[in-house]
């Protein structure tokens, strides 16, 4: 799982460090930064391991911090894994007046073990002892750690890929999600517009989670009883949603278009958990309990708190919300708050030592929150 991420120069965030657990939730005001750091993940898998990649494609000068006058930003993350702890970091620097932007420094090393280093596009090389290897020119644009190709002596720099393409980082929004797909996708979009795709693949990769797919919905879902891909073209398959009427006691499909918000929301996200289960998957999810109604909020979280931890089915789950009920769900821990003044960076702190000695006896931390934000001034940002 993701341990520790450090952030400097990328908009808000300012020499700016987190740690996560395996579950973390994280809230504050719009515009404090929680959402950024979700997108610096984003940014970093995919430059990893989406082929083609480069810094302009990820990293424009618009990101920079604007009261900073820092020409280069850097990036530093922490994994845990069985093999130890990956250490990966990056620096972006921003040349000809902002035009241009190239790889000034990127660096992998498992625990002691150095097994990548680039400064100014030249890569030094190094075997899974740490023997290094030759030099090579990988060019200033695209990361040498994803370009490099599997070998029978670089097995850690390899396994270090595949973990970060088991980074999941989304933020479900259900007007987006489209019924129809002309073919399967690996992972998952950002607003999960490609649910209809990936859910294709799903059913062809792993009927085990398309089994508890539809065990689990229908209690939170009542009639529910399955969701399929049919075949309406020569490529195009229509995602549809079966429901069983219990008055007329017969089924009806529904095209996922069809459903409500809330509903799209619901099998989204249980599909989302379920489907990454067993794949040493860390599930970042901004907002998740947008369009879902109270009653239907514990059922999911329960989902991913029964599922996520050491030795569990799912390695890491990060969640951003604002809803009372997410923050009052003891099992997520105390949240982590972001906080951030005008024109100002960001910073964090958890609920617990911001409102310390300030929670009256029964007053749970969602209405604590609730209360003081109500009696402080919002600040344009």
């Amino acid at each position: 799982m993701i341990k520790r991420v450090y952030i400097d120069n990328f908009r808000t965030l300012v020499n700016f460090e987190i740690i996560f657990d395996s579950l973390n939730l994280l809230l504050g005001d719009n515009g404090s930064g929680k959402s950024a750091v979700f997108e610096v993940l984003r940014k970093i898998r995919d430059f990893i391991v989406i082929p083609g990649q480069t810094t302009k494609d990820l990293f424009p000068a618009a990101d920079k911090t604007r009261w900073h006058n820092e020409s280069i930003q850097r990036f530093e993350l922490d994994l845990e894994t069985e093999w130890g702890i990956f250490y990966y970091e990056i620096a972006i620097e921003h040349v000809d007046d902002n035009r241009k932007t190239k790889i000034n420094r990127e660096n992998l090393r498992l625990d002691q073990t150095q097994l990548f280093n680039s400064e100014n596009g030249e890569a030094q090389l190094f075997n899974d002892s740490g023997r290094p290897g030759p030099k090579i020119n990988l060019g200033w644009f695209q990361s040498g750690v994803g370009l490099i190709e599997e070998r029978h002596d670089n097995r850690k720099l390899t396994a270090f890929k595949k973990y970060m393409d088991n980074i999941v980082i989304v933020n479900p929004n259900p007007f987006l999600m489209s019924s129809e797909s002309q073919e399967e996708v690996m992972r998952l979009s950002w607003h999960m517009e490609n649910f209809a795709a990936w859910y294709r693949f799903l059913s062809q990769e792993n009927m085990d989670a398309v089994h508890e797919i539809k065990k689990e919905l229908p209690k939170p879902l009542p009639g529910f009883t399955a969701l399929n891909s049919i075949k309406s073209g020569e490529r195009t398959k229509v995602l549809k949603a079966v429901f069983q009427d219990e008055n007329e006691n017969r089924k009806r499909d529904y095209s996922f278009a069809e459903l409500s918000d809330g509903q799209k929301m619901l099998i989204a996200i249980f599909s989302l958990v379920i489907g990454h289960k067993g794949q040493r998957a860390c599930l970042f999810i901004d907002e998740p309990d947008n369009y879902i109604s109270i009653a239907e909020i514990q059922p999911w979280l329960r989902l991913i708190v029964d599922g996520c931890g050491p030795g569990e089915s799912l390695e890491q789950v990060v969640i951003i919300s604002q809803h009372p009920e997410t923050i009052d769900y003891s099992a997520l821990g105390v949240p982590i708050l972001f906080k951030r003044e005008a024109e100002s960076h960001t910073r964090i702190t958890t609920l617990a030592a911001e409102y310390l000695g300030l929670k009256p006896e029964g007053m749970t931390y969602s209405e604590l929150f609730a209360r003081k934000n109500s009696r402080e001034p919002r600040k344009d940002l």
